[in-house]
């Protein structure tokens, strides 16, 4: 049943993958880095104002706000720049997250993990050595709890792990991972037209699934793929859906 609807999938999918971007060099500029985790602290709970910065072009002028140069900054002044820019929904969260994410991982404008990233990885392309070394390091990041969620949970704030999907999305956005998924809400109502439901267990193997029945049969990445996804899923799912 599942290979039937990832054929469809591969099918509708077809006419996306004509302008792929390709991917980008990956280079250890930790403002970067930086840049990309305040990015992803503020599209958690959706990316719709991140978006609208983009739209509106304000996203650059909203980065420098909070640039790794300027940290550390008091939790007033990122409150200040989350509001003035309305990048988040959840802007008191976010602030304490950015916070201690610094101190935990960024202080002194360095990135305390950056000898991760210093081994000797494989090409960016669809091979199992370059998809089992980009889970190895997202497994390391996690499992050293390298960046964490601050939630105000009643009148207390509470600390958690960040899990795949966000770790995914950042090793993406820093020009590093091309064979890791990032499952947001978009992708998750995909995978619900093709019978899949998502859970902490399954994750690699809902990856293996994209991976074998759709990416190898379009000659893409995987974050190729998620960006199909992202930038298409409403047409998607009307597709899976049509007869």
């Amino acid at each position: 049943m599942y290979s039937n609807k990832a054929d469809k999938l591969v099918r509708i999918l077809k006419p996306y993958t004509e302008h792929l971007e390709k991917s980008k060099e990956f280079s250890l500029d930790i403002g970067n880095m930086w840049k990309c985790l305040v990015e992803q602290v503020c599209v958690r709970g959706g990316s719709k104002p991140i978006d609208l910065l983009e739209k509106r072009g304000d996203k650059e002028k909203f980065h420098s706000q909070l640039s790794l140069n300027k940290m550390p900054l008091s939790y007033d002044e990122i409150l200040k720049a989350l509001t003035n820019f309305k990048a988040t929904r959840f802007r008191l969260s976010a602030s304490k997250t950015i916070i201690e994410n610094y101190h935990r991982s960024f202080s002194n404008g360095e990135f305390k993990f950056i000898s991760l990233f210093k081994a000797d990885f494989s090409r960016k392309e669809l091979a199992k050595e370059r998809i089992e070394a980009e889970r190895k390091l997202r497994k390391e990041l996690r499992e050293r709890s390298v960046f964490v969620w601050i939630f105000r949970r009643g009148n207390e704030f509470k600390t958690y792990g960040w899990k795949n999907k966000p770790l995914s999305d950042w090793l993406k956005d820093i020009d590093f991972a091309v064979t890791l998924m990032p499952f947001d809400s978009k992708v998750k109502k995909i995978l619900k037209e093709l019978g899949l439901k998502l859970t902490d267990g399954n994750y690699e193997n809902i990856e293996n699934f994209l991976i074998e029945q759709v990416c190898v049969k379009l000659g893409i990445l995987p974050s190729q793929l998620d960006r199909i996804f992202y930038n298409n899923s409403d047409k998607i799912i009307e597709s899976l859906k049509a007869g």
